[in-house]
């Protein structure tokens, strides 16, 4: 059950895209590329500002978590930014906590393209502004860069990334006061160096509907643990919002038992 403080945040993401879009009236701007589902950042849109919603829930080993994440993004050609402010509500072993999570702040380069394909590069950062010792954060800056190579034919696409994940504080200062965890976050766990990679493979289905499947692993550099998740899910396109839907389940390790994401973003 969502607490008030939730409900609160979720109260004010209109008031989010109401602001985006005041801005592109004065200014004539923007897209994205996210974190809870996956946006792909070298996909076209036809706006460059785009402000948004994930919500999401996750039932854990020992508890379980449900989520809230506004995110704003602009995308104006081949360069782009997003940032991704997400909440939670987490209850593990008896525990409850709620508040922010790590905030995502991300920057992307597409370097190469032709007719149905684009590479480049994407560089993330984790900011620790989720708790540790609740489990809603890293509790130190997470280094994240990345490749990625999308290519579309016909109505099929793929779409590949590849990277790392860096912490810059020391591993294990921070330990966790809710009952039975280890230290780390638990609604978004991560080595703290780990190899990574994922792939998407989507469908449209109809005009304003598309389906995917997409998995991902995540190695961990010394000391750490191996995940790997699959999932799936559907997008529409209503003019110029898009609605989404995601399911995943683990493959490898424990990040979760299962985890289902929805989101709203509207493009200016």
């Amino acid at each position: 059950m969502l607490t008030t403080r939730l409900v609160v945040l979720a109260c004010l993401v209109p008031g989010l895209v109401v602001a985006a879009r005041s801005a592109h009236a004065q200014h004539e701007h923007h897209h994205g590329s996210g974190q809870t589902p996956a946006h792909d950042p070298h996909a076209h849109h036809d706006g460059d500002v785009e402000a948004g919603v994930a919500v999401e829930g996750a039932a854990l080993e020992g508890g379980s978590f449900q989520g809230i994440a506004p995110t704003l993004a602009w995308t104006p050609g081949r360069f782009g930014a997003r940032v991704v402010v997400p909440a939670y509500h987490l209850e593990h072993g008896g525990d409850d906590a709620v508040g922010l999570g790590d905030v995502i702040v991300t920057g992307h380069l597409r370097v190469l393209g032709g007719e149905g394909w684009a590479t480049g590069v994407i560089v993330a950062a984790g900011l620790p502004t989720g708790d540790a010792d609740d489990g809603l954060g890293m509790g130190h800056v997470m280094v994240m860069p990345s490749a990625f190579l999308a290519a579309q034919r016909g109505r099929g696409s793929l779409t590949a990334h590849l990277g790392a994940g860096k912490s810059l504080g020391e591993p294990g200062e921070h330990a966790h006061a809710m009952h039975g965890a280890a230290p780390g976050s638990l609604v978004a766990p991560m080595n703290a160096f780990e190899l990574g990679g994922s792939l998407r493979a989507g469908l449209q289905v109809a005009r304003a509907l598309g389906v995917h499947a997409t998995g991902g692993i995540a190695v961990p550099v010394g000391d750490g643990e191996t995940r790997a998740t699959g999932g799936g899910g559907a997008r529409w396109r209503v003019r110029d919002a898009d609605v989404g839907i995601e399911v995943h389940l683990p493959l490898i390790g424990d990040p979760f038992r299962v985890r289902a994401v929805a989101d709203l973003a509207y493009r200016f």
